[in-house]
């Protein structure tokens, strides 16, 4: 699952994720809202409301605000360089080998 699948088609992968636990849902949740209200629950602007993890400090002098972004698909583009990106990339790929995993 990716983040830009998730935004794209957030109820299939919903149901992915669901089935990938081994806690599919049940034709009777599939017709409720359920679904609909999990994903309510769990956007990101929901989430940034309430301000989980978005309070305190992982090391002195840099907030956990700093780790928040606005959740759209490539804002993060916006906040690397070009060279950041690809040793990103590299370190990714390296850490990921022979997993199957396709990046």
């Amino acid at each position: 699952m990716r983040y830009e699948e998730l935004k794209s088609e957030p109820r299939a992968q919903i149901r992915r994720l669901a089935q990938f636990l081994g806690k599919p849902f049940s034709p009777e949740e599939e017709n409720s809202e359920m679904i609909d209200d999990i994903l309510s629950l769990c956007s990101f602007g929901n989430m940034s409301k309430l301000q989980v993890n978005n309070t305190g400090h992982l090391v002195p002098g840099l907030s956990n605000s700093s780790f928040f972004r606005n959740g759209q698909v490539g804002e993060g583009n916006k906040c690397l360089t070009a060279e950041m990106a690809a040793q990103l990339d590299q370190i990714t790929e390296e850490k990921f080998r022979g997993s199957g995993l396709v990046l």
